[in-house]
């Protein structure tokens, strides 16, 4: 059974493996150095990885959308 979740919740953890945890961190480090932002987090690295995902999918259905 799947325990009920409010929907009102601003933050939830997340349990990663320490093998994904160093991979987002050296992310994190490229996104900085690209960016030239030293304040990014790694919400927002995550955020730019959901998005790079999601264009790339769009791209190969042929439909280049900014969703």
């Amino acid at each position: 059974m799947v325990k009920q979740r409010k929907q009102s919740v601003e933050y939830r953890n997340v349990r990663l493996s320490i093998e994904t945890y160093k991979k987002l961190d050296k992310y994190l480090l490229e996104l900085i150095k690209k960016k030239g932002d030293r304040h990014i987090s790694l919400d927002e690295a995550i955020k730019s990885l959901i998005e790079a995902s999601i264009l790339l999918s769009q791209r190969r259905e042929g439909n280049p959308q900014k969703y």
